[in-house]
């Protein structure tokens, strides 16, 4: 009997100890996140990737279909990416026309949520950041319309024009953001170097995928260096 009592002290005092440390740990949150500046993005990716697990024959197929064969990666497997879309209906219709094909797709959100600004130094720079994800916004807007132009069959000389300037775009921001955000110079010159191979050959619609992909795998991954 005392032997119960005994414990039932023991565990009451844990829960105590339990409760202040939970109010503690709260306490120390509550401060920082008083600290930290916010930008919210509130935005959600939808990348439509094979269910398949075999990586080198999705790939294969996706391409053949004139989707993307982008590696997607949701942090526990590895899928293949048709495509990434920005609005869930757009992604459910292009599901439902693989599937009509024989085609199994799975529809993977990816959301961004929020950007805390922890350090001093990030702190300054908030709006350039914020304007780097901005302008990014802006180059995958205009890539998906150019797909969509090649999908209604626009020449290639015109879509190739589109593209030159696009690129020219890349050139300068590479430039421009350096200093804010050192990742995202690296994703210029990548973008930019997909872009000459398109003009310098056929601008496919895979291609054109593929770099759309890219650029939306980068702005989620670049968001992370700014999560909590």
């Amino acid at each position: 009997m005392r032997t119960g009592i005994f414990y039932k002290r023991i565990i009451k005092k844990l829960l105590g100890a339990l409760s202040l440390g939970i109010v503690f740990v709260c306490f120390v949150y509550a401060c920082v996140l008083s600290t930290v500046q916010t930008y919210t993005v509130g935005k959600t990716f939808y990348f439509l990737v094979s269910s398949s697990s075999h990586i080198g024959a999705s790939t294969h197929i996706a391409q053949n279909l004139g989707g993307a064969g982008f590696l997607f990666f949701d942090g526990e497997t590895d899928y293949v990416a048709y495509a990434a879309y920005e609005n869930q209906t757009d992604g459910a219709n292009a599901q439902r026309e693989l599937k009509r094909i024989g085609e199994d797709a799975l529809l993977l959100p990816v959301t961004v949520e929020t950007l805390y600004f922890k350090s001093s130094q990030d702190k300054k720079k908030s709006e350039q950041i914020i304007a780097v994800f901005s302008w990014l916004e802006t180059q995958m807007d205009l890539l998906k319309q150019e797909i969509q132009l090649l999908e209604r069959g626009i020449t290639q000389q015109a879509v190739k024009r589109l593209l030159i300037a696009q690129g020219k775009q890349f050139v300068y921001a590479k430039e421009e953001y350096l200093s804010v955000l050192p990742a995202f110079s690296k994703v210029c010159a990548s973008a930019k170097s997909q872009i000459d191979e398109m003009i310098n050959g056929i601008v496919y619609l895979k291609n054109m995928r593929f770099l759309h992909c890219y650029l939306t795998q980068a702005y989620v991954d670049m968001s992370k260096r700014f999560a909590l």
